[in-house]
């Protein structure tokens, strides 16, 4: 993966060291609902996506500017009347901004669930959490799971789901072990879909962990968490996890 970077250069303005980009740079702007903040975009309130992050000035309120470095690391910074406060950053690709965001405030009927989504002849990584895997945040239909796991070549049933519709379908913890294989198989009334994934390994998994308790410790909205979330494993490329985690910020925002 070539991150898209920029590069920090220190200038001072009004006793603030700020920040100036090379190359206009894509940011997420959370922070209060009745902040207001000037950007390229035009006068706007959180919760908003900008292509140019250096062009961010605060009007009134409070806000932070929000990216994740190709590092895997979560960068809050805050915005003020003359900009961005200073920090080094460690990098952002725009793409990982931009999808992420499309995935948040897209209202389109889905065809199929999200969480199969990208399935290819090699099986899609997942971050099985401690607390266990949400695969769907709410569920449109009663639905069995099945989980298979492998003993050599053959696959065996490993564990069996049921849940109601309106309801969370959910993988309890210990269900699934580090860099393992697995078949899921979907049961609906009106369909059985099927697909394969192979989970993170331990190493992995540990480092995970590690950048969204930080996610988590860098901003205390539990809705603005998610979406840092949303983008860190966009940028990770783990986007069946990616996709859960929206559905649990929209879900929020329908309460």
């Amino acid at each position: 993966m070539r991150p898209y970077l920029f590069l920090p250069i220190g200038i001072v303005l009004s006793g603030y060291q700020m920040l100036a980009f090379a190359e206009s740079t894509s940011c997420m702007v959370i922070g209060e609902r009745t902040a207001r903040i000037s950007s390229m975009e035009g006068e706007r309130a959180p919760v908003f996506v900008t292509k140019a992050c250096e062009t961010l000035r605060l009007v009134h309120g409070k806000a932070h500017a929000t990216w994740i470095g190709k590092d895997g690391k979560p960068t809050v910074l805050q915005i003020t009347a003359s900009g961005v406060d200073a920090q080094t950053p460690s990098g952002t690709e725009e793409r990982s901004v931009n999808v992420a965001w499309a995935e948040l405030t897209t209202r389109r009927e889905r065809q199929r669930p999200a969480y199969l989504r990208d399935v290819t002849n090699e099986a899609p990584k997942v971050y099985v959490p401690a607390e266990g895997l949400v695969l769907v945040e709410k569920l449109e239909s009663d639905s069995l799971l099945r989980i298979d796991g492998f003993q050599g070549e053959k696959p065996e049933k490993l564990a069996e789901i049921k849940a109601s519709k309106g309801e969370r379908l959910f993988v309890p913890p210990g269900t699934l072990q580090a860099d393992r294989t697995y078949n899921f198989v979907l049961q609906r009334s009106e369909a059985s879909q099927t697909w394969t994934w192979q989970t993170v390994a331990a190493s992995q998994a540990s480092s995970i962990r590690e950048d969204l308790a930080a996610i988590n410790a860098s901003v205390t909205d539990p809705e603005h968490q998610f979406m840092l979330q949303a983008l860190y494993f966009e940028q990770a490329k783990i986007r069946n996890n990616m996709y859960p985690v929206v559905q649990q910020v929209k879900a929020r925002q329908t309460k």
